[in-house]
């Protein structure tokens, strides 16, 4: 069971909302963080939930099994310090060979999406560098947001 909520509104509206929508009380859920920041609630032990979000759009999903989501507005950046830290070259030739800035943009924050949702979901953020995290018991969901933002969303199975 997940349930993935994406609205333009603050986080702390859309977290009260997708908790009343699985018939939780947002007042009787203690949350808290692990000490790479990722929030869990501490009186519920099979509920599970992540949150997202990049200027005006927020993205939040609950599940019974460990998750995480990332979601980017597409945006113009300088992304070539970050592409040599973190992408494996396999990313970076990939994302190099494309000619069209917008499309080369767009394939950039889809693997930078991938990669945080997936780092979200096992709970370290981006503590580690993300070309060394690797667990094949998580899969990977591309999210259907517009043309202006890509996301993703994690889910661990056991």
């Amino acid at each position: 069971m997940e349930k993935i909520f994406i609205e333009n509104t603050k986080k702390d509206i859309l977290l009260k909302k997708a908790f009343e929508e699985v018939n939780l009380k947002y007042e009787d859920c203690i949350i808290e963080k692990n000490k790479y920041g990722k929030p869990y609630i501490r009186n519920k032990k099979n509920i599970f939930y992540n949150i997202s979000h990049s200027k005006e759009k927020v993205a939040i999903i609950i599940s019974n099994v460990e998750v995480g989501i990332d979601i980017e507005k597409i945006r113009d950046i300088d992304y070539d310090k970050i592409i040599k830290k973190i992408f494996l070259k396999e990313e970076i030739d990939f994302i190099m060979s494309i000619e069209n800035k917008n499309e080369k943009l767009k394939n950039f924050f889809k693997i930078w999406t991938k990669r945080e949702a997936y780092s979200k979901c096992i709970g370290v953020g981006l503590s580690l560098p993300l070309n060394k995290i690797y667990n094949k018991n998580i899969k990977l969901y591309e999210l259907q947001i517009g043309d202006e933002y890509v996301g993703f969303y994690a889910k661990k199975y056991s």
